[in-house]
C-alpha cells in the first residue's frame, strides 16, 4: 500500500507535466525548452516498488502483482489527465502542483510506518558506514547521468541556440556522451554493486527486454508529451476536455496489466501474447503520422486506448521474461536494469521527440511567416506556443500548419521506436515458465 501509494502520485505528476507541458512552458517563455521540463521530472527512477515485489513474489505470480501496481499507474495516470485540465482552467498550473504535497507527505508517512526494515543484504552488522557508501556504484552512477545531461545540452543548443551539429560545443557534448558511455561500462565491470550487471546483458532473453524496454519507453513517453500539445496547439482543444478524452487511455493501462498478469499466470507464457498486443499498438500509432491540422476529436483517444494497452503488456512481459532468464541472485539487479533502461527511454523520448519538433517548428515558421518583424514572431512562437489564438487568423493558420508539421515528425519518430521495440520482443526466447529455471528462482 506505501509503495503503490507512491506509484500512483509519480503517474499522476508524470501525467499533469505531459497535460501542462505547453502552457507551463509557455508561460516562462521557453517553449523551446520544454524537453528540459519533460526529461529532468522523469530522471527519477522508480524501482523500489520493483525490486521489494521481486524478493517476496513467486515468478509465475509476479505478473499479477506486477499488473496490480500497473493498475495503480494506470489510476495515477487516467487521474492526472481530466485533474491537471480542471485545476489549469481553476487554480493556474501552480495549484496542480500545490495540491499534491499532503498526498506526498502521507506518502512518505505510509512508507516510514508500513515498510518492515529488512536484514542488510550486502553488509554485515557491523560495516561502518563508510564502508557502505564506498561500495556504492557512484562512479556508475555519475557516468550514467552524464549521457542524458548532455544529450539535453547539445540539443539545447542547436534548437535554441541555432549552433550546427558540427560546431565546438555541440560536438563537444557528443563526445561526453560517448566518453560517459565507456566509462559506464569500465565502472559496472568493476563494480560491487553496480547499476548494470554485465553477466546479466550478456543474457539474450535480459538484452532484448531490456533494449526493447527502452525503445518502448522512448515511443511512449515521446507520444504522450506530445499528444496534448498536439490537440491543445492544433486542434484548439482545451485542456480540461483534452485530459476527460484520455481517461480511458489511463484505465487501460490497469486493465491491461491485470490481464497479462492473469494470462501469465494461467497459461505460463508471454511471448505470443505480447507480439500480439505490441502489433497492435504499431498498428494504432499510424494515424497519427497523418493527420494534419483539423484532426478527429474521437479516433485519436480510442486508438490510444490500444497503444495503452500493448504498451503495459509489453512492459509486464518483458519484465516477467528478465527476471525469468537470471538466477535469484541476481533478481534485484535485474528488476533495477530494467527500470534504468526504462527510465532512460523515457528520458531520451522527451529529449529526442522536443529536438525533432523544435528543429522541424523553425524551418516551418520560416517558411511560412515572412515579411517585416518576421523573425522576431518566429522566435515568440517557438518560446510562447499559447501565443497563436491572439494572431490574425491568417498567421493563425500558418503558425498551426507549422506545429502540425512539426509534430507529424515527431508521431514518425514514435511510429519507428515502436516497431524497433516489437523487433527487440520477437529476440526474447519463447520459453514456458515451468521450466527449470523459473522452478529454481521460486523456491
Amino acid at each position: 500500500m506505501a509503495l503503490w501509494c507512491v506509484t500512483f502520485i509519480s503517474s499522476l505528476d508524470t501525467t499533469i507535466v505531459a497535460m501542462l507541458m505547453g502552457n507551463i512552458s509557455s508561460y516562462f517563455k521557453a517553449a523551446e525548452k520544454a524537453s528540459w521540463l519533460g526529461s529532468t521530472y522523469l530522471l527519477s527512477l522508480g524501482t523500489i516498488t520493483s525490486v521489494i515485489m521481486s524478493s517476496l513474489v513467486p515468478l509465475r505470480s509476479r505478473g499479477i502483482y506486477q499488473g496490480l501496481t500497473n493498475i495503480v499507474f494506470g489510476l495515477g495516470g487516467a487521474t492526472g489527465a481530466p485533474l491537471g485540465g480542471i485545476l489549469l482552467d481553476i487554480m493556474g498550473w501552480r495549484g496542480c502542483f500545490l495540491i499534491q504535497i499532503p498526498a506526498l507527505l502521507l506518502s512518505l508517512l505510509l512508507i516510514f510506518l508500513l515498510i518492515e526494515r529488512d536484514e542488510p543484504t550486502h553488509f554485515g552488522p557491523d560495516e561502518s558506514l563508510w564502508t557502505k557508501i564506498k561500495s556504492l556504484d557512484l562512479s556508475g552512477l555519475i557516468s550514467y547521468a552524464m549521457v542524458p545531461l548532455s544529450s539535453l545540452i547539445a540539443l539545447d543548443l542547436i534548437n535554441t541556440r541555432n549552433m550546427a551539429l558540427t560546431s565546438a560545443p555541440v560536438l563537444g557534448c557528443i563526445a561526453t556522451v560517448a566518453v560517459s558511455l565507456i566509462l559506464l561500462i569500465f565502472f559496472e565491470s568493476r563494480a560491487t554493486m553496480p547499476l548494470i550487471s554485465l553477466e546479466v546483458l550478456s543474457l539474450r532473453s535480459a538484452w532484448s527486454s531490456l533494449w526493447g524496454s527502452m525503445f518502448l519507453a522512448m515511443a511512449y513517453y515521446g507520444y504522450n508529451f506530445y499528444f496534448p500539445l498536439y490537440f491543445q496547439v492544433v486542434g484548439q482543444m482545451a485542456p480540461s476536455d483534452l485530459g476527460a478524452r484520455m481517461i480511458p487511455a489511463g484505465v487501460a493501462i490497469g486493465v491491461s496489466s491485470i490481464l497479462t498478469g492473469v494470462y501469465i499466470r494461467k497459461y505460463g507464457r508471454y511471448y505470443k501474447f505480447c507480439v500480439a498486443l505490441t502489433s497492435a499498438a504499431c498498428l494504432a500509432c499510424i494515424p497519427m503520422t497523418m493527420y494534419r491540422t483539423d484532426p478527429p476529436t474521437v479516433t485519436p483517444f480510442v486508438l490510444n486506448v490500444f497503444m495503452s494497452v500493448g504498451q503495459s503488456a509489453y512492459l509486464v512481459s518483458t519484465l516477467v521474461a528478465l527476471i525469468h532468464c537470471v538466477t535469484s541472485d541476481k533478481i534485484g539487479v535485474a528488476t533495477g536494469m530494467s527500470y534504468l533502461f526504462r527510465s532512460s527511454g523515457q528520458v531520451f523520448g522527451v529529449v529526442l521527440s522536443g529536438g525533432i519538433l523544435q528543429y522541424n517548428l523553425q524551418r516551418e515558421l520560416q517558411d511560412r511567416i515572412l515579411g517585416p518583424g518576421s523573425d522576431d514572431l518566429i522566435s515568440q512562437l517557438r518560446h510562447d506556443s499559447m501565443l497563436i489564438p491572439q494572431l490574425p487568423w491568417e498567421l493563425q493558420n500558418e503558425a498551426r500548419v507549422a506545429y502540425a508539421n512539426a509534430l507529424h515528425r515527431v508521431f514518425v519518430f514514435v511510429n519507428i521506436f515502436y516497431c524497433i521495440s516489437l523487433l527487440f520482443f520477437l529476440l526474447v526466447e519463447d520459453v514456458s515458465m515451468d521450466d527449470e529455471a523459473s522452478s529454481s528462482q521460486d523456491e
